[in-house]
């Protein structure tokens, strides 16, 4: 499987495989680069106010990471059905985090609490420079199966942009990045239900918003203290 890239030019699509060559144990390959097969990611550098580079087409089989030169380019980019974004000024540590979300070995799989941690600052960050809303939800509950076997059986519930993983006090906790609390509500209510419905009892709840500015320990704080979800 490959990583499609496509730059503005040659010059830029070779430069930003350099950038993407590797992730996921994949190799980057520009629009006319030599090789094919199976796509895993195409990463593309949207033209302001233009979209997306000519003769680029998105597959919508295949996850789609946007590279965009300021806000209002990403929530465009969102808007056309990217899977995530990630900003032109951005260094390449978080760019190839970006793509290992969307196409490494473990998108779509649970996260342990130290990676969890580590995207889960990573996203915040990326919240504070560029003035993006987040949210978290947290399942808390008594289980026949480990608060990891119930990580990863969210982890098939949720986007492949969302990251699923078990916190310190044992809880299992979704970061949806890009997504306000109003939006998050909805997949809040179908986890709960989703619990329910397999004869197990939950306490979710959710947070989220402007909290760019805050330490995960005190995002995970606000939630471990936000009310029930109902």
């Amino acid at each position: 499987m490959i990583i499609r890239v496509a730059g503005t030019d040659a010059a830029d699509s070779a430069a930003l495989c350099r950038v993407f060559d590797g992730v996921g144990g994949f190799r980057a390959v520009s629009p006319d680069g030599a090789g094919g097969g199976t796509e895993a990611l195409l990463v593309v550098r949207r033209i302001p106010g233009s979209g997306y580079p000519s003769g680029i087409v998105p597959d919508p089989f295949v996850p789609l990471l946007a590279i965009a030169d300021d806000p209002s380019e990403a929530i465009l980019a969102i808007q056309a059905g990217a899977g995530d974004v990630v900003l032109a000024s951005s260094s390449p540590v978080e760019m190839r985090l970006r793509a290992e979300l969307l196409a490494g070995p473990s998108s779509g799989k649970a996260c342990t609490s130290s990676v969890f941690s580590r995207i889960l600052r990573a996203e915040l960050g990326r919240a504070g420079r560029e003035g993006n809303e987040m949210s978290l939800i947290s399942i808390q509950g008594s289980w026949k199966e480990s608060a990891w076997a119930l990580s990863e059986e969210v982890a098939d519930l949720i986007r492949s942009t969302d990251t699923s993983g078990v916190v310190s006090d044992g809880a299992v906790v979704v970061l949806l990045p890009l997504t306000p609390p109003e939006r998050a509500d909805v997949v809040a209510r179908r986890l709960r239900s989703h619990m329910l419905k397999s004869g197990r009892s939950c306490v979710v709840r959710l947070t989220g918003g402007s909290v760019g500015q805050m330490t995960a320990a005190e995002v995970l704080k606000l939630l471990a203290d936000s009310p029930e979800t109902l």
